[in-house]
């Protein structure tokens, strides 16, 4: 009965041993030679349980010096003198000459005096392959780094800086090794640095949540003692376990800030040619406005003279004649104000003001010259809403584009110079400010060319700047500018520009 249960067992452990999925290989813990073999041990090796059982140890090694008969007898030996589990990898010889990697565990099999030594073996090429394409990977981004314009660095919570790739020596004028290890602030302006220990505060505090990322910019000091703009992209991964880290890619955009500056300041003087050139185009018509107050104070200040030359005077009539003097020239400085504002050479300033302010006072600028062309103007603004706008560049836009109408109905007949500026809501977000004249309609090489050119004039001796300028500033606006035929089956031209409207959010800053 007990021999029946030893049997029993017998036969249980060597069904574990031949189909377990580990290759296993009993050796002898003396010479180290193969005793017995499973089914996945002669997958592994590629022959049979026959051509397995009495080969060396040696003969299985690939052979070399890291692998051979001697490394591998001495191996055994220790694990089975030493009663311990050893582990570590080996590389095998098959029949048809290749080679496979392998991880082993060795293990004494039974008492002191078994003599015998249990190998499990595990083939590892897959991971061998994926181990080499890590590091061809990492060999390639590390190369790819070195030669980034952009710096990485990798900083720490305290705000240390882990790691920086070596591109950071062309950005700054100093090596990663003398920046790796120190605080980022050392290197930043101090008036930029409250921001970003302010950025790096909400990192860790958010730490618990899904990574977020954003832009920061701020002032470097290069080697030299100069301070360089930079801007940077960063992505938290403060509270991660295996990469515990803020990634910081940043650039030096110190010579593309001055190129935008002086792209802005070129923008900046033709739009003040513009103006000067539009101001030059009514000029007369604006000394004519200020011709007829100027002379009826004359003529107020002559009268109240008249009358203090008399011996006697009405009092009443006096005052009631300075004041109207007072209020012709009052109007006289208002036309002056109108124009010395919008000739001003300026920085842009944008504000928050109604649709129906920035048409009107376009309007008092251009509206001698509307009178002196013999038209007529309809105002119709259907919805005013607010806009965030530079108000002297919209009320250029628009001024330039009803002189643009009025010389379109040079030739028209009085009864048909009318002219229109409307504005309606085209959706909740967008305003369209519209200017349709009854003139010849859009010129053939506007419709071709649609502000392909730089420059283009429709009046013999123009500078050619009005529409192009015109584009420039709605886009600046965020906007559109198109100009088309009517549509509503009148003659003529329809110029029109769509601008952003202010959210309610927004309307308080």
């Amino acid at each position: 009965m007990a021999g029946g249960a030893l049997n029993s067992k017998v036969f249980e452990y060597r069904e574990i041993f031949e189909y377990a999925n580990d290759a296993m290989i009993i050796h002898c813990a003396e010479t180290g030679d193969v005793i017995e073999v499973n089914k996945m041990a002669c997958q592994l090796y590629g022959c049979g349980r026959d051509n397995l059982i009495g080969c060396k140890v040696g003969d299985l090694a690939r052979g070399n010096e890291s692998y051979n008969h001697e490394k591998a007898v001495e191996v055994i030996r220790k694990a089975y003198f030493e009663n311990t589990l050893l582990t570590f990898e080996w590389e095998i010889v098959r029949p048809d000459g290749t080679f496979r990697p392998v991880e082993c565990n060795l293990k004494r099999l039974g008492g002191k005096t078994s003599g015998l030594v249990l190998a499990m073996a595990r083939d590892i090429s897959d991971r061998k392959e994926a181990e080499q394409q890590l590091r061809a990977k990492n060999k390639y981004f590390k190369r790819l780094l070195s030669v980034s314009s952009d710096g990485i660095a990798l900083i720490n919570s305290d705000g240390i800086v882990e790691f920086v790739s070596e591109s950071v020596k062309s950005i700054t004028g100093r090596p990663a090794s003398l920046i790796k290890g120190r605080l980022i602030f050392d290197f930043i302006h101090p008036s930029d640095t409250p921001g970003l220990k302010n950025v790096l505060r909400a990192m860790i505090e958010n730490s618990d949540k899904s990574f977020f990322s954003g832009t920061i910019s701020f002032r470097l000091r290069h080697v030299n003692g100069g301070w360089r703009n930079h801007e940077a992209n960063y992505k938290n991964f403060l509270g991660s376990k295996n990469f515990n880290y803020v990634i910081i890619n940043f650039r030096d955009v110190t010579d593309r800030l001055k190129r935008e500056e002086e792209y802005r300041q070129r923008d900046q003087d033709l739009n003040h040619l513009a103006r000067l050139s539009l101001a030059g185009e009514v000029s007369a018509a604006i000394a004519h406005e200020l011709n007829q107050p100027l002379c009826a104070a004359v003529n107020y200040f002559a009268g109240c003279r008249n009358r203090l030359n008399r011996e006697e005077y009405s009092r009443k009539d006096v005052l009631w004649g300075m004041e109207m003097a007072q209020k012709e020239l009052e109007r006289a400085g208002k036309v002056v104000a109108v124009v010395r504002n919008f000739t001003k050479n300026r920085q842009q300033s944008p504000r928050s003001v109604s649709v129906r302010e920035v048409v009107e006072s376009a309007y008092e600028i251009i509206k001698v010259q509307i009178q002196n062309s013999l038209a007529r103007c309809n105002i119709d603004i259907i919805c005013d809403v607010k806009v965030f706008c530079d108000v002297i560049l919209i009320q250029q836009v628009i001024s330039n584009l009803v002189a643009n109408s009025l010389d379109s109905m040079s030739d028209n007949e009085n009864s048909e110079k009318v002219l229109s500026i409307s504005v309606c809501c085209l959706t909740d977000a967008a305003v369209e400010i519209s200017v349709l004249d009854q003139g010849g309609g859009v010129p053939e090489y506007l419709k071709e060319d649609h502000f392909d050119k730089s420059f283009y004039t429709t009046k013999e001796g123009g500078l050619g700047l009005g529409l192009s300028l015109c584009r420039k500033i709605v886009k600046s606006h965020r906007g559109t500018l198109k100009i088309g035929d009517r549509q509503d089956g009148v003659r003529g031209t329809k110029a029109s520009f769509v601008l952003p409207i202010l959210r309610d959010a927004e309307k308080n800053k």
